[in-house]
Formats: C-alpha cells, sequence, structure tokens
C-alpha cells in the first residue's frame, strides 16, 4: 500500500464519518453498486471501496435535499434577522 491509498483511505473514512446520520437505503445502494463496479473494472478492493465511500457523500448530497416551501424560507429569513 503506497502513500496515495492510504490518502484515498482516510478521506473515505471522513466521508463516512459525516455522512453516517444522513445515509438512506438508495444511497447505500448507490455506494454498493459503485464498489462493485469499482471492483470489477480495477481488481483493487480497498481503493475501489473507499472510492465508493467518497461519493457516497456525494449521492447523500445529492438525494437528501428537503423542499423549502416559500412560507418555511421567509420564516427562517426573519429569524436570522433577529
Amino acid at each position: 500500500m503506497d502513500s496515495n491509498d492510504l490518502i484515498i483511505i482516510v478521506i473515505a473514512l471522513i466521508s463516512v464519518y459525516l455522512i453516517r446520520n444522513y445515509i438512506n437505503k438508495y444511497v447505500m445502494g448507490l455506494i454498493i453498486a459503485t464498489a462493485l463496479v469499482g471492483i470489477c473494472i480495477t481488481k483493487n478492493i480497498i481503493t475501489s471501496i473507499s472510492i465508493a465511500l467518497i461519493l457516497g457523500s456525494l449521492y447523500t448530497l445529492m438525494f437528501n435535499k428537503s423542499a423549502v416551501s416559500y412560507e418555511e424560507f421567509k420564516i427562517r429569513k426573519e429569524n436570522s434577522k433577529n
């Protein structure tokens, strides 16, 4: 294992720590699918799983956006002024 793999593993651990409360079944499915594709292509299990976990944080950002109504936005805006 070289230093590049170690850096990727550390970044993957940080991303897992950040998304641990927001992950859902769709994101988990995408992470597993990404890891399987990476393993099939590169034959390097640790790097593939690490990159899949890093991409999992991007998947979480894409799929965990809740719609905000105009009224909720207005209430937040008024509360931030106080």
